[in-house]
């Protein structure tokens, strides 16, 4: 893997969440001639995370990563890596190049699609400015140099292009949780700066992708979000942004652009993207389960469900046994401030017991009801059969005993409304004792 002095990855999510649409778009990527499978080994995480990425077995494998191929990606607007492209406004232009293009399909129908860029400068200024307007994904253009005619592309326009693969196979969405032109996306980045006692300002405007017109406000929660591994790498954190800055003119500068290139991109990256796709799924949770279903039992049901698989197949509390991949996550998941945001989605959960009891009680109020009703509607009917055998009774017995037929038909007519009566009687206590524990 050839050395850059800065990689940034830009993520953007989307969703065809839906009984077995996993399956669905699994077989379509890997049956189109524009992507390819792109394993990467995962070396430090624990096996329980690793294995829900291995697409050799496919009875565990909850996830797979695909790559778009090089000869694919002009007709998405997105040239190849010796293209240069650009974006430009008032006051800034900034240039860089697009290596590579990912797309990663989870099991719980959220889906990641990454572009990889580095840019022509390494001025950390000028990589947050242009950060600053490339996260905003739907409202900033970017042009290929040299391209005449050229009226540029969003990346969002791009990635939306990317997914008409699905067109006709399932229903899909890209940024469902957000409005319309606020769409901000994710980035990862790493830079090498020259070496300082502090990166202090460096990160305030890199962890979050901030302009180069935002003023600085330095201690503001810098422990909080700022991790420094060895001497010659720090990594700061933010809710938008991860970006770790690294000096390769000390004793580990080999170590840091090899090994150490190599490991940013692909088990630093795979983990930043588990953490992702939990806060995307969470949100697409938030965003698809509507008030109203909060009172419809089948719907809170399936939504138990879909949560439970999410979390056993994709929420993990540690990660790894290696401690600064371990801290990093911790860190980011803090960050994106899962926990609070598990609380949410739990939320419509917490009535489910209640709406269960509920929903039997008034079952078997239904129920008793029916049988009521068939008690009752038999009692009608007797009433006639007993009408008739007191007339025989009568016509056998009456002459004899001189007494009237009458007497003998109303007998048994008498303890059926008795009967009836009481029915009717009982039903209304029922409903009042009812109401009352209601």
């Amino acid at each position: 893997m050839a050395f850059r002095n800065n990689i940034s990855y830009i993520f953007l999510p989307f969703s065809y969440m839906g009984a077995g649409n996993f399956e669905k778009v699994v077989n379509k990527v890997g049956s189109s001639p524009i992507w390819e499978t792109y394993q990467v080994e995962v070396k430090y995480l624990l096996k329980y995370v690793a294995e829900k990425f291995n697409m050799q077995n496919t009875d565990k494998c909850r996830c797979y990563h695909y790559t778009m191929k090089k000869e694919c990606r002009a007709d998405y607007g997105l040239g190849t890596k010796e293209d240069v492209f650009y974006i430009k406004g008032d006051d800034y232009e900034h240039s860089f190049r697009v290596l590579g293009v990912h797309m990663y399909c989870f099991s719980t129908g959220v889906g990641i699609i990454s572009l990889k860029l580095s840019y022509e400068e390494t001025d950390y200024l000028y990589i947050s400015n242009a950060q600053y307007y490339l996260k905003k994904v739907s409202r900033t253009s970017i042009y290929k140099y040299g391209a005449e005619k050229d009226k540029g592309i969003t990346l969002y326009d791009a990635a939306k292009n990317m997914l008409r693969i699905f067109d006709g196979v399932v229903k899909y969405d890209i940024f469902c949780y957000a409005n319309d032109e606020t769409e901000r996306a994710n980035m990862l980045t790493l830079v090498d700066l020259p070496k300082k006692d502090d990166y202090e300002l460096e990160l305030f405007y890199l962890r979050r992708g901030y302009s180069k017109n935002f003023l600085p406000l330095l201690n503001d929660d810098f422990e909080d979000i700022t991790f420094r591994s060895v001497n010659d790498l720090v990594w700061g954190i933010s809710s938008e942004a991860s970006v770790c800055i690294m000096n390769t003119d000390g004793k580990q500068g080999e170590f840091l652009k090899s090994k150490f290139y190599e490991n940013f991109n692909e088990q630093y990256l795979l983990m930043y993207v588990i953490l992702l796709h939990q806060k995307y799924t969470l949100y697409t949770f938030l965003t698809e389960t509507g008030t109203s279903d909060c009172d419809n039992l089948n719907k809170l049901e399936e939504y138990r469900h879909n949560l439970y698989r999410f979390e056993a197949d994709f929420v993990f509390a540690r990660v790894t046994e290696v401690p600064q991949y371990q801290k990093i996550y911790e860190k980011t998941y803090s960050a994106f401030s899962l926990e609070q945001m598990y609380e949410d989605v739990r939320e419509p959960l917490k009535s489910l017991s209640e709406i269960r009891i509920a929903a039997e009680k008034k079952e078997q109020r239904e129920r008793d009801k029916r049988l009521n009703n068939s008690i009752l509607l038999l009692s009608l009917l007797s009433v006639f059969s007993a009408v008739a055998d007191g007339v025989q009774i009568a016509e056998l017995f009456g002459e004899y005993k001189q007494i009237p037929t009458i007497i003998f038909a109303a007998a048994p007519v008498a303890i059926l409304i008795y009967i009836l009566i009481s029915l009717i009687f009982r039903r209304k206590d029922r409903s009042k004792n009812d109401r009352k524990k209601r």
